[in-house]
């Protein structure tokens, strides 16, 4: 193995490495990128196919058909269902638990405890009908955002709900006609919404897209970005699917036949395109997408002070996955590659899983364009940049140096 850029990294001692890591790791080998498994989940699961709206935990499966909630286990044995308000279309589980919050257009929102199976509280929020907007749910479990019409379908407001005691404890937007929104979505410490604006006559000017920001007891939009049509219309119908769980009949409505026929654009992604100015490409890639999301959840951490140098470690697996993994060092000399053994911090028990037929040069080419890529235009490219020096090569092979301060 080699580039042209290549320090050679001694064998024994990577491949002293990757046996410390086998036995280090027993971690699963389950850990495709989240779209690879809904893509899986719409193939194979046969609720996806049934009802209009869908989501599940590790250990329940959710169908909503508007009247109704079916519960199931995992091998899609019904356990309970509930008719406690119309219109219940979209469901979502409050992250680490089985607690179901499920919103109805007709203006609910539904808390279920389903370790119980039982309703633990409804809210009402509105008495207009037509509640259509979404909501999202901190990383945390410790709130939910929900875009509320509460007194009139064409003024909306984001209501922020406290999920330990089922309370909404903010609202914002609520006396602003100029801003009508659609869209939440939270991704770790960043909340994006997506709407429009009106004009000074009422009318719709242009979509936007932008960072909602809390400061105390105030809150607003920072950094709202104009979109085009043609750019609104691919977000919508992305986050419309997302929104009913994937289903089979969101895509039919949109007029697309199987799952990987819908382009995926998160709000934070349309964002951050605009922000680094690189362009939003028609097909996006998937796997450098997922990776990004990875590389960002790793970075939007703190790492340990004494870190020198980092380096991406690159592992062949079983049933054509690879796996790439975030190693933190205590010291870097570009003439001597043993020092991405000197490990300090690594992220061996969470790497990134590709799935691909191909062979490893191929592989090692495609994660050293997605890593190159990430320091041209990743959302956290400056911490990556604070370091010495970023290597990275497959554990029993040669390491590639691809940046140095």
């Amino acid at each position: 193995m080699g580039f042209d850029l290549g320090h050679t990294i001694s064998s024994l001692s990577k491949l002293a490495l990757r046996t410390k890591r086998r036995l280090d790791n027993n971690r699963s080998k389950n850990n495709e990128s989240s779209f690879q498994i809904i893509c899986q989940e719409f193939n194979n699961n046969k609720l996806i196919k049934k009802y209009e709206g869908y989501t599940q935990n590790k250990n329940f499966k959710v169908g909503l058909n508007g009247r109704t909630v079916y519960i199931y286990d995992h091998e899609e044995n019904e356990l309970a269902k509930f008719q406690d308000v119309p219109y219940m279309y979209r469901g979502k589980f409050i992250p680490n638990t089985n607690i179901l919050v499920v919103k109805s257009t007709s203006g609910w929102l539904l808390f279920y405890d389903l370790d119980k199976l039982e309703l633990m509280k409804k809210i009402k929020f509105s008495n207009m009908g037509s509640q259509d907007e979404n909501f999202d749910i901190t990383y945390d479990g410790k709130y939910l955002y929900n875009i509320e019409a509460p007194k009139t379908s064409t003024r909306t407001q984001l209501t922020k709900y406290d999920l330990k005691t089922l309370k909404p404890i903010t609202t914002s937007f609520h006396n602003m006609d100029k801003i009508f929104l659609k869209y939440v979505e939270i991704y770790n410490d960043s909340i994006y919404l997506f709407g429009f604006v009106r004009n000074d006559e009422g009318v719709k000017d242009y979509n936007f897209i932008g960072l909602y920001k809390e400061v105390e007891e105030k809150a607003g939009i920072q950094g709202l970005k104009k979109l085009n049509e043609e750019l609104s219309n691919r977000i919508n119908q992305y986050k419309v699917c997302e929104d009913y769980g994937f289903t089979q009949k969101s895509l039919k409505y949109r007029n697309l036949e199987k799952i990987e026929d819908l382009e995926i654009i998160t709000l934070k992604d349309a964002y951050n395109s605009i922000v680094t100015k690189r362009k939003l490409n028609e097909k996006v890639n998937l796997e450098e997408k997922e990776f990004f999301n990875w590389l960002d959840e790793i970075l939007s951490k703190k790492l340990p002070d004494d870190i020198k140098a980092i380096n991406f470690n690159l592992y062949e697996d079983v049933d054509n996955k690879w796996s790439i993994e975030l190693v933190g060092t205590s010291t870097f000399d570009e003439n001597s590659s043993d020092w991405a053994c000197s490990e300090i911090y690594t992220t061996r028990e969470t790497p990134y899983i590709l799935v691909k037929k191909s062979d490893w040069k191929t592989i090692e080419k495609i994660f050293t364009s997605f890593l190159k890529n990430y320091l041209d235009v990743g959302k956290h490219s400056n911490v990556l940049k604070k370091y010495c020096g970023i290597g990275i090569g497959f554990v029993d092979g040669d390491l590639s140096i691809i940046y140095k301060r």
